[in-house]
């Protein structure tokens, strides 16, 4: 049972599942409803809409690219600077001196959760169009800003051989 434990087997076991899935999904009929629609969307299926703007012109669909990629980006880089920053030393009870200002430090847990609930939201509303043209910019927006977080802490470590 200890093969369960092992992070290389998660992996392999969720890569296959999501495989399993995204045919599951396909032979279910779900990709040919509009999911993998690219542009913007006509009258019927294809339209696609996000907090209550008809996605119906380049112009929208573009801007929303925009959006969807910088909210995804934003969220995780803000979180992981912040959290790693302000937020662990706050609630570390083992930490006693905070290297910030006190107004900073309370301004900063002060406004957190609403800057992360206004980032999540929008990236809700980005996966509630159900288009894969959506959801893509926002995964590869979290993907790069989690990157310089993540190859700076790899980057300070020693590995076994």
């Amino acid at each position: 049972m200890e093969i369960f434990w092992n992070p290389y087997f998660i992996v392999v076991i969720f890569i296959v599942f999501l495989i399993t899935y995204f045919v599951y999904l396909d032979v279910e009929g779900s990709f040919a409803n509009g999911f993998l629609h690219f542009g913007p969307g006509g009258e019927g299926v294809n339209s696609a809409q996000f907090m209550g703007i008809t996605l119906d012109s380049w112009s929208k669909v573009i801007t929303l690219y925009f959006i969807c990629f910088t909210t995804g980006f934003l969220s995780v880089h803000y979180d992981n600077v912040v959290s790693m920053s302000i937020i662990n030393n706050v609630m570390d009870t083992s930490v006693t001196h905070i290297p910030y200002t006190e107004t900073g430090t309370y301004a900063v847990v002060l406004i957190d959760p609403l800057i992360m609930h206004s980032l999540k939201v929008i990236e809700f509303f980005a996966t509630l169009t159900l288009q894969f043209q959506f959801i893509l910019p926002v995964v590869l927006g979290s993907y790069i800003g989690g990157l310089p977080t993540v190859l700076n802490i790899l980057s300070s470590k020693t590995y076994a051989s």
